[in-house]
């Protein structure tokens, strides 16, 4: 999904914002990895 994103940009802010989604997706796994817990899911 962000992939197909950055992929289709058609502007800096474009890929910038796909990127920094792909960024808060990593953050939330690593928190869902380390503690075991599951985070509320961000819909946009």
């Amino acid at each position: 999904m962000v992939a197909a994103r950055g992929l289709q940009a058609t502007s800096l802010q474009e890929v910038r914002e796909a990127l920094l989604t792909a960024t808060g997706m990593i953050r939330d796994l690593h928190i869902i990895l380390d503690t075991g817990t599951e985070i509320e899911v961000r819909r946009e």
